[in-house]
């Protein structure tokens, strides 16, 4: 790879370089426009920002997004309409909904969570992800990115939420005791208790991963980073906002 990109590097124009990208395989490929993609936004977080993240960063999130890429195209080769049951759905009243999601990386027992806030309207109140050092389970990563949506929500101030997770066992494990005696039984009793000490009321139900999406790309962009708590009150990273949007469209 260090070959191939010193030698895209010596090209004077645009023309040459997409040529090259075309040739490649289509592992390759992907990869080469996620670094593009991924460098491009950081530049641009630079000049707002200046902050610098380190090349090992903006290759391991390029990497990461080149596998996802890859997936979704494999899974994908017939675009199918999205079902009406297989949206996002707004919360009813006052009450505020959180999706959230969490990341397992089996080969390196580490992970990510990510949660994301909205409310009747379809408006982001709220957002975070993480990275996680070490998890032992793809339960765990769900639990912990949990801990965290209840923990910045109450910090936040909300007083009435819905929380919503693609995970059936984390739903099952919040809204009564059967699995406490499991290895992450600890961390399902200190959510529920934190629930009731800290809300006015809440609600914990399952949804399916299609109406979870911003949640998962949350989960993802908390694996790729290094910090293990990124909050971002009243709104979502530039990333997560094209899936947000989709997300809160009405269907026509």
């Amino acid at each position: 790879m260090e070959e191939l990109c010193d030698r895209m590097s010596t090209y004077e124009n645009a023309q040459a370089l997409v040529q090259e990208i075309l040739l490649l395989n289509d592992e390759k490929k992907v990869l080469i426009l996620c670094l593009l993609w991924r460098w491009w936004l950081q530049r641009n977080k630079r000049s707002r920002e200046g902050k610098n993240v380190p090349a090992e960063i903006i290759l391991r999130q390029a990497r990461y997004w080149a596998v996802e890429s890859l997936q979704y195209c494999r899974k994908e080769t017939i675009p199918a309409a999205p079902s009406p049951s297989c949206r996002w759905r707004k919360p009813i009243g006052e009450s505020l909904k959180i999706n959230l999601d969490g990341a397992y990386l089996s080969e390196t027992r580490q992970g990510g969570w990510g949660f994301i806030v909205r409310d009747q309207y379809g408006e982001v109140r709220g957002s975070g992800a993480g990275r996680i050092n070490y998890v032992a389970s793809a339960l765990q990563a769900e639990a912990l990115a949990c801990m965290e949506a209840v923990h910045a929500s109450a910090a936040w101030g909300m007083g009435c939420i819905e929380l919503e997770s693609d995970s059936t066992i984390l739903v099952s494990a919040l809204n009564n005791s059967q699995y406490d005696l499991m290895p992450e039984g600890v961390i399902f009793r200190d959510i529920r208790i934190f629930l009731q000490l800290n809300f006015i009321s809440f609600k914990v139900s399952h949804v399916a991963r299609c109406c979870n999406k911003a949640a998962h790309m949350l989960a993802a962009f908390g694996s790729s980073h290094n910090e293990v708590r990124l909050l971002w009150p009243e709104y979502v990273p530039d990333d997560i906002n094209v899936v947000v949007a989709s997300e809160s469209a009405e269907p026509v």
